[in-house]
């Protein structure tokens, strides 16, 4: 038990954004403790710090072991350099003072004294959480407008470095000595490299990240999730998904000033490789066998993935539905993986060799390089209209218009934005059904596959193909059903069989 006098020095540092100063130091705040301590005999026991902690949340701070070290008895006061340290939040910082005084316990200021017994003291004590939480305010509002002019300029909110950029007279230029293998990460991991091979290749050419550490697959993959090199710069609307870093949680994606590595349709194809990634189980990301994860079984209202197996002395590598096996669904069904391979392969090759020759081909490539120059001239559009945006602001700001005049123009180009925006969405769709952009790696994946090890050609196959259908039967030409990634599910692209 405590017997009366002792206490706890609670210290909190925020964090200071390179401030450099020691004004705020633990050290200081320690010291200005101790001398009340001393002056009213108590006795200080421990010391709890949060470093790096806002005032303005309680969350992920120590208070709770502040509050509990005062109801088991080892602490009857707690000591504070100062009622900002406590928080800036003033509905928050009470109802955690009263967590403090219902089990017993008194919070005190070394420079700010008061007697919370009284209700002058209770009072005094408010007046000056609320003059901290005053002070948090106005830095928030400053900095909120600091953040607003680095969006009218199409800059990011923060001015920290981007890999492959070098940031210099508050702008973002490429780094030429980057810029290919910034690209060509873009490129291969659509054509079906993984995210740790790559990250293994950076490190060994002795590629570190803006921090200088090593590379692996989830840092690269954030990197690239980015899509700063396609030109663009994300944020989040909702303040409750800070600290979560998947493509998904970023809900707002705003053109910025920079000049962009890649283009929109690249990314695209990216970030629709990475959501296919993240819902594929965790086992299948790393293939033992080229077709792990592709192949689905055909059966009527079965449409089970299938698992692999082997037969025969020769140990036959054979793809069967796992459901019709452990359940006995329906009737087994099953393919060798050599004939799957040899079906897959061959449908490929005839993709190579028909190119654009066939009429109906041609004409959705053509569709598709429609749509994909109309994505570029939208595109450029949206970045022209942002401008003009940032324009209008300033000349408001600087008093060159009336507010009638600012009002009128600004809906002007809100509707123009947003009609551009609608726009590009549909062409980006466009591009998409098209399926130009797979069509492209088809030679690439046939120069390559000897070369690839099974994960590599597992990944290559599914940058091309969203599954492969096993129906049921006895293998021929309708046994596997091919859907690549730009057709509908219910589009069948069946082979003739390769011998």
């Amino acid at each position: 038990m405590a017997d009366g006098r002792t206490g706890v020095a609670y210290i909190r540092v925020s964090k200071v954004g390179g401030r450099g100063d020691d004004l705020i130091s633990p050290e200081v705040q320690r010291h200005t403790i101790d001398m009340l301590a001393e002056r009213e005999g108590i006795r200080i026991v421990a010391e709890i710090q949060d470093i790096d902690k806002s005032g303005r949340y309680f969350a992920k701070r120590r208070v709770k072991e502040v509050i509990q070290g005062v109801k088991e008895g080892r602490w009857s006061y707690v000591i504070l350099w100062k009622w900002s340290r406590w928080g800036r939040n003033l509905k928050e910082s009470q109802i955690h003072l009263a967590a403090v005084e219902e089990v017993g316990g008194i919070v005190r200021a070394a420079t700010e004294d008061v007697d919370p017994k009284t209700t002058i003291g209770r009072f005094t004590r408010d007046q000056l959480l609320s003059i901290a939480q005053l002070q948090s305010d106005m830095i928030s509002d400053s900095w909120k407008e600091a953040q607003d002019k680095r969006r009218r300029d199409g800059l990011p909110t923060d001015g920290k470095p981007r890999w492959g950029y070098v940031y210099e007279g508050k702008r973002y230029r490429v780094d030429e000595s980057l810029r290919e293998t910034l690209k060509a990460a873009y490129e291969a991991y659509v054509s079906g490299a993984s995210l740790r091979g790559m990250a293994l290749e950076w490190n060994a050419a002795g590629l570190r990240t803006t921090t200088g550490i090593l590379w692996n697959g989830g840092r690269l993959g954030h990197m690239l999730d980015t899509g700063f090199a396609a030109g663009w710069i994300r944020e989040r609307s909702d303040t409750a998904a800070a600290g979560k870093y998947k493509i998904a949680d970023f809900d707002v994606w705003r053109r910025g000033a920079h000049e962009a590595i890649i283009s929109l349709e690249l990314f695209e194809r990216y970030r629709e490789r990475r959501a296919a990634q993240a819902r594929m189980a965790p086992r299948s990301r790393t293939a033992s066998h080229a077709l792990s994860g592709l192949m689905f079984c055909g059966y009527p209202d079965c449409g089970s993935a299938m698992v692999s197996s082997t037969s025969g002395r020769r140990r036959v590598l054979n793809w069967t539905c796992n459901r019709a096996a452990v359940s006995k669904a329906h009737e087994p069904n099953n393919v060798s993986d050599l004939r799957a391979m040899g079906f897959i392969l061959g449908w490929v090759e005839r993709h190579v060799q028909r190119g654009e020759s066939v009429t109906e081909e041609a004409r959705r490539l053509e569709a598709g390089r429609q749509a994909t120059n109309d994505v570029e001239a939208l595109d450029a559009d949206i970045s022209r209209l942002m401008r003009k945006r940032a324009r209008l602001a300033d000349s408001w700001t600087d008093e060159l218009i009336d507010r009638e005049d600012y009002v009128r123009q600004r809906a002007e180009i809100a509707d123009a934005l947003a009609a551009a925006e609608a726009g590009k969405r549909l062409a980006e769709k466009r591009v998409a059904a098209s399926g130009i952009t797979y069509v492209r790696q088809f030679g690439d994946l046939l120069d390559e596959w000897d070369r690839f090890t099974p994960h590599d050609k597992r990944e290559a196959l599914a940058a091309v193909f969203k599954r492969v259908v096993v129906h049921p039967g006895p293998f021929g030409p309708d046994k596997l059903e091919l859907v690549p990634l730009w057709q509908a599910d219910r589009e069948r692209w069946c082979a003739v069989v390769v011998d």
